[in-house]
């Protein structure tokens, strides 16, 4: 896809598959739009997969060469951070046996990405 602009000054998107465009009359907003309506797709159809390949019991849910149950991203962490940041993430199963909510550990989580 090319992005070009149009006599008008407006933005206008060609598409090299039909050899036409696909959309015309676009600012900044509506390319953007455009562009993340179509990789949302993408990313819907990507993780339905990778979903319904967990759900058959395979390692093949997770991308190659990644992490692909919950033990080994616990592992990982370990190694990365040590034991204190493992034992963050430990709690969610903990709060599941329990049946307690995970809002705590959500928290939790979120610090940690900061």
């Amino acid at each position: 896809m090319s992005i070009v602009r149009q006599p008008n000054g407006l933005f206008a998107v060609f598409s090299p598959i039909v050899d036409n465009f696909v959309l015309v009359d676009a600012d900044r907003d509506r390319l953007i739009e455009y562009f993340m309506e179509d990789e949302r797709d993408s990313v819907v159809t990507f993780v339905d997969q990778r979903l319904k390949l967990i759900e058959e019991g395979s390692d093949q849910g997770a991308i190659v060469g990644a992490v692909t149950t919950w033990e080994r991203a616990l592992e990982t962490i370990e190694q990365a951070h040590g034991a204190e940041e493992r034992r963050t993430f430990e709690g969610l199963e903990q709060e599941k046996e329990n049946g307690e909510e995970a809002s705590r550990a959500e928290e939790q989580v979120d610090r940690a990405g900061d």
